[in-house]
Parts: C-alpha cells; sequence; structure tokens
C-alpha cells in the first residue's frame, strides 16, 4: 500500500507535514500492524503514537524515560 506525501507550505518554514505524517503512521499500523482497533482503545493507541512520534529524533532517552515510571525492585 503506498500512500501520496505531499509538500503543503504555509510559508518558508511552516509546514503541515509533520501532521500529515503522524496521521500516515498511525493508520498504517493500525491497517497492517493491529489489523483493527476499537473505539473504546482507540484514544490510548492515538496517545502512544504520539509519545512515539514525539521522541524519534531521541532514542536515547524514551528507555530510561519509560523505566523511571516503574518503582525499583526491594532488595528483600
Amino acid at each position: 500500500m503506498e500512500y501520496a506525501y505531499f509538500d503543503y507550505r504555509l510559508a518558508e518554514t511552516v509546514t503541515v507535514n509533520g501532521i500529515e505524517k503522524f496521521w500516515r503512521h498511525l493508520k498504517w499500523s493500525i491497517n497492517c500492524t493491529y489489523t483493527s482497533v476499537s473505539a473504546k482503545h482507540l484514544s490510548s493507541y492515538v496517545k502512544e503514537f504520539e509519545y512515539r512520534f514525539k521522541r524519534r529524533n531521541l532514542p536515547e532517552t524514551t528507555l530510561p524515560e519509560i523505566l523511571s515510571t516503574f518503582r525499583p525492585l526491594s532488595a528483600e
């Protein structure tokens, strides 16, 4: 499946390509990877993709950030 990719420019430095890329990736993932998503869980998928999309250029910070949300294991 191939998607058309257009270069829309509102001004010299302002483009809408980022948001188009986000929605294209989200739609592709739902249609190809997850096959379907219920309306009940759609907001969770969108939040996950938002998180991943915002950190796509910072892979070295993603894992420590995720791991920091868990409590340390006790030394029992």
